[in-house]
């Protein structure tokens, strides 16, 4: 049997009686004694403008409390996070860790600002930077110089430890991670007796 790539044009009705067979053939394995799955065609056909009705109705619905509010003129207010308070610690604001994303008025005097990658950057590997081992994040943040220096030349910003995400780990990393080590706070929270039991 030979296979091309040219479409067949389909009108709406064969689609629609093709969906109706096509849940009538599953419905003996999903639903076989459901009093609510329709199982003859004018069934169907009263089901779906049932449905499209109430789509209808909830997009008129929609639109008439946009209307009603333009109308009366009130707006939604919005607060800001954390009530607009700006901090100039760098440090971010739910784990008051060291991170480069923190939006800060003031310019750290130690890390410069990274631009924003080029085109370029950004289509750099294409799909086969998930195969480099950094998987598909954005490229790194690079250190800026002149626009004329191509982005390859300009060395990435040093990653604080709170933000070293995406890293290719060595086989060695990864079996540490998986080694779970019990200390002996651990012990005296929890108690020798229950983590004997653990053990067995």
């Amino acid at each position: 049997m030979s296979h091309s790539a040219s479409r067949t044009w389909v009108s709406a009705e064969t689609k629609e009686y093709e969906a109706f067979i096509k849940l009538r053939e599953n419905v003996f394995y999903v639903a076989p004694d459901s009093p609510f799955v329709p199982r003859t065609w004018p069934d169907w056909i009263a089901h779906r403008l049932a449905v499209k009705e109430d789509a209808v109705k909830q997009v008129i619905m929609r639109l008439n409390a946009r209307v009603a509010q333009r109308k009366m003129g009130t707006k939604r207010k919005m607060w800001p996070a954390l009530a607009g308070k700006e901090f100039n610690d760098h440090l971010t604001c739910v784990l008051m860790e060291d991170s480069m994303w923190t939006k800060s008025i003031i310019e750290r005097s130690d890390r410069p600002q990274a631009p924003w990658p080029c085109q370029d950057e950004l289509q750099h590997e294409g799909n086969h930077r998930c195969k480099s081992g950094f998987r598909r994040f954005y490229p790194l943040p690079r250190v800026p110089g002149n626009a004329t220096v191509n982005w390859k030349q300009r060395a990435p910003v040093k990653q604080l430890p709170f933000d070293e995400v995406g890293c290719p780990k060595t086989a060695k990393e990864a079996k540490e991670e998986r080694e779970f080590h019990i200390d002996d706070e651990m012990f005296m929270l929890i108690g020798y007796a229950l983590m004997k039991e653990f053990d067995k």
